[in-house]
């Protein structure tokens, strides 16, 4: 668009140009995320720096960041801007983490669904409560403590999503049942008993089946779980307690024994 004394604004072609619209390049000047100058006659002009300010927005939108928190963001200094991205780093993965945890369960859920095991939103509730069982619960609080235990590899594989349907299946429902057999045998019980030794011999199937026999990776699962009871907040988040964990330990001591004895 050109006025009589010959100055242009190019706002719509620059709104064009970068996939934005004229009403977000507005709120981006009211806010003074990008505030491009004036010709003498009023036009807005949006030079190389206004289109490089555009671009920067553009990413940390991509990043995930509202409009308000980018605002904070190019206000920043170096050392603010890379802790508030920094935060906005651990929102992602925690993002990532979440929608992990819905893949797996909505690929639980139709395996159910296809063996005719489900029919109801009761059953997904069901399956919700047992996908919380898994040897290594995702949550905010003890995600920090997966990711410097496990490895990326160990950390794909402790999601459904590396199995076929069946495997997953059977590693979650097998978790499940570990966790309250140890609830059931724990208090009082004899870690040596027939019931305690068939909990051990189940939950080392489960171990091989997840680390595929890497014993480094169930030596990880092994500190990962020491570690967690070592930090009250996140022995809260885990599924069994310390001393019914103890116990299971105890159980796979004594199967290791007995079957070196039958050996």
């Amino acid at each position: 668009m050109t006025r009589k004394d010959g100055s242009k604004d190019n706002t719509a072609a620059i709104a064009a140009a970068y996939g934005v619209s004229l009403k977000s390049l507005r709120l981006y000047e009211k806010l003074g995320m990008l505030v491009p100058p004036r010709s003498q006659a009023g036009w807005r002009v949006y030079g190389k720096g206004e289109i490089d300010r555009l671009l920067v927005i553009q990413t940390l939108k991509r990043l995930g960041l509202a409009i308000s928190r980018i605002a904070v963001l190019l206000k920043a200094d170096k050392d603010n801007f890379d802790t508030l991205l920094a935060e906005q780093a651990e929102l992602l993965h925690e993002q990532r983490r979440q929608v992990a945890l819905a893949i797996d369960l909505v690929r639980l859920t139709r395996a159910r669904l296809r063996s005719g095991r489900a029919s109801s939103p009761d059953d997904l509730a069901h399956l919700a409560r047992r996908d919380q069982e898994r040897i290594v619960p995702f949550t905010p609080a003890v995600a920090p403590l997966i990711e410097k235990v496990f490895t990326p590899d160990d950390q794909a594989a402790l999601h459904s999503a590396a199995y076929d349907d069946a495997t997953a299946m059977r590693l979650s429902e097998g978790w499940a049942q570990i966790h309250a057999d140890a609830r059931a045998l724990a208090p009082g019980g004899d870690a040596a008993s027939a019931g305690a030794l068939d909990m051990a011999r189940r939950m080392r199937d489960l171990i091989l089946l997840m680390t595929k026999g890497d014993e480094a990776f169930a030596r990880r699962a092994t500190q990962f779980w020491v570690m967690a009871f070592e930090n009250p907040e996140i022995a809260k988040q885990m599924p069994i307690t310390k001393a019914e964990w103890e116990f299971l330990h105890a159980a796979a001591a004594a199967l290791r024994e007995r079957e070196g004895q039958e050996g």
